[in-house]
């Protein structure tokens, strides 16, 4: 078992740091995956299988979040004007509900405190949008976000015609 406070380990981390700078940063991944394995091994069977098991999972998951990432560039396209259009409607509608939230929270705020309570948010024909991100859930479901430059954010679940 490999303490911190043993020389046995002072060296292994001066080792360790020595062969993670002398190589390119590239592949400097390489040396702490080794290092951390080492150590872990020196530490106990217990542990050096939780760490193999980990590392093994991570890079797999990995592996499947590259695979959709490229997956996903690949099936971007361009909205039409009627899906535009859509878009809009439910962007107004939900800016309503929102105001209507702020609202009701600060009503309630105050019958809680007896005081006197109010929201100020930016008026919808004010804030400017900053993106729109369309997040595939399945073929015919995206989650709608929307970011303002106010800093608002607001998800919806779309529901398409056509699978996206």
């Amino acid at each position: 078992m490999m303490n911190f406070l043993s020389f046995s380990f002072l060296f292994f981390m001066l080792f360790s740091l020595f062969a993670y700078y002398s190589i390119p940063k590239k592949y400097q991944w390489i040396i702490l995956l080794v290092a951390n394995t080492v150590f872990y091994a020196f530490s106990g069977v217990g542990n050096f299988v939780f760490i193999l098991t980990s590392s093994f999972v991570s890079f797999i998951c990995a592996k499947k979040v590259f695979f959709l990432n490229q997956n996903l560039k690949s099936k971007k396209k361009e909205l039409s004007k009627e899906e535009k259009n859509i878009i809009a409607e439910r962007l107004h509608s939900t800016a309503d509900e929102f105001e209507k939230t702020i609202e009701h929270a600060a009503g309630i705020l105050s019958e809680i405190t007896n005081l006197t309570s109010f929201a100020l948010t930016p008026n919808k024909d004010e804030d400017v949008l900053k993106y729109i991100n369309l997040i595939p859930v399945d073929e015919d479901t995206v989650i709608l976000m929307i970011v303002s430059e106010s800093g608002k954010v607001s998800n919806k679940a779309v529901h398409m015609s056509v699978p996206y």
